[in-house]
């Protein structure tokens, strides 16, 4: 009867992890490797209770022969070696959401989805922050970062402008970085902007609190020092899931 209980609490946890990663896909179709490593992780947990009796004859099994042994041993390891790698990585993302800047004089906003004309949800949320530390320090410029993709309506540079002059910030504060595709190229498109135009190499990123780390380091692995200004977002793990395989990407440098 325990057994049964704790197998019954272990698949209950394990289906609410699912359900919380489903949700942003059915509230706002979001979907990506966050989401996808959430809800297959939650599965495997489910099927390794609900098969718990014929998992431990099948690793018996297995274990009754030294070469079958060895096999075992050496699939735990590599397993518990990922796990901790990616708890770490996921830490690291967590504490790195920070906001660092004081008074940087040059601000970097990294694009987001725009749909059609509209900042989404992400992209609302760093151009208030950018809002936010622009208003503080009157005498810091912003970098507007991010080219237009195949649904969008303009670029995601232009879109931040626009809003931002909607809401008050003097346009003459404001650069557009209209060419960049992904993190990397916003970052180097902008530092071309800073050298062009003789702005201050003090510099902070804006970005979302589950995106900042990674972005800080990509600004660091393509030379730039920078703080970063961290702007809110979903209160979700799939955004800082994703961003663990998106660190790991960096580190092994497949951006090049």
């Amino acid at each position: 009867m325990k057994r049964k209980i704790i197998k019954g609490i272990i698949i209950f946890f394990a289906f609410c992890l699912q359900i919380v990663y489903l949700l942003p896909y059915f509230a706002n179709h979001i979907l990506n490797i966050g989401s996808v490593f959430g809800i297959a992780f939650g599965g495997l947990i489910i099927v390794c209770a609900v098969f718990s009796r014929q998992l431990l004859d099948l690793i018996k099994k297995i274990c009754s022969s030294k070469a079958g042994k060895g096999f075992f041993i050496s699939f735990v390891a590599l397993v518990s070696a990922f796990l901790l790698l990616f708890a770490g990585t996921f830490l690291y993302v967590l504490v790195g959401a920070k906001t660092t800047a004081t008074d940087e004089e040059t601000v970097i906003v990294l694009g987001c989805l725009v749909k059609g004309d509209v900042p989404s949800a992400q992209l609302r949320w760093r151009i208030n922050a950018a809002e936010k530390y622009l208003n503080e320090h009157p005498k810091a410029v912003a970098i507007l970062s991010g080219g237009q993709g195949e649904r969008e309506n303009v670029s995601e540079a232009q879109c931040m402008f626009s809003e931002m002059v909607k809401d008050g910030i003097d346009p003459s504060r404001l650069y557009k970085e209209e060419k960049s595709t992904d993190t990397r190229e916003n970052i180097l498109f902008s530092v071309d902007i800073i050298k062009e135009k003789g702005l201050s190499d003090s510099v902070a990123i804006v970005s979302n609190n589950y995106h900042i780390a990674r972005a800080s380091l990509i600004a660091k692995k393509s030379g730039l020092k920078a703080a970063k200004i961290s702007a809110y977002s979903d209160p979700t793990p799939v955004f800082f899931t994703r961003e663990v395989f998106g660190i790991w990407w960096t580190l092994l440098d497949l951006y090049n």
